[in-house]
């Protein structure tokens, strides 16, 4: 039987997920379209490799001319195709994060 404390905790992860919405693959996968910009990495709050990817792309336009633009185009453009397979994976472990961010804020704010 959960205790009072527990039973506010879940309440609280509850609104907080609800006021924020969860992570779906459908809107991942909208996303995954202007992949070579980062934009799925970010929905999916992976700020680090979505910088990469757009400092990539970035790089490739800018230098599409020579051999250096075509290797950051050709690696971008793997990790964007092997990402659609991974997208599912993706979301599912950014809800998870999300939630276990709640769940631990819930045990700071509540006593």
């Amino acid at each position: 039987m959960m205790s009072a404390v527990d039973q506010q905790r879940e309440a609280y992860v509850k609104q907080k997920i609800e006021k924020e919405g969860v992570r779906t693959l459908a809107t991942a996968r909208k996303r995954w379209v202007f992949g070579l910009f980062g934009t799925h990495k970010f929905y999916l709050n992976r700020m680090g490799s979505g910088l990469v990817i757009l400092t990539c792309t970035c790089i490739a336009i800018f230098t599409l001319a020579s051999y250096v633009g075509m290797g950051f185009f050709a690696v971008g453009l793997i990790w964007w195709i092997i990402d659609y397979f991974r997208l599912a994976k993706l979301v599912e472990e950014a809800n998870v994060v999300q939630y276990n961010y709640y769940k631990e804020e819930a045990e700071r704010r509540i006593h």
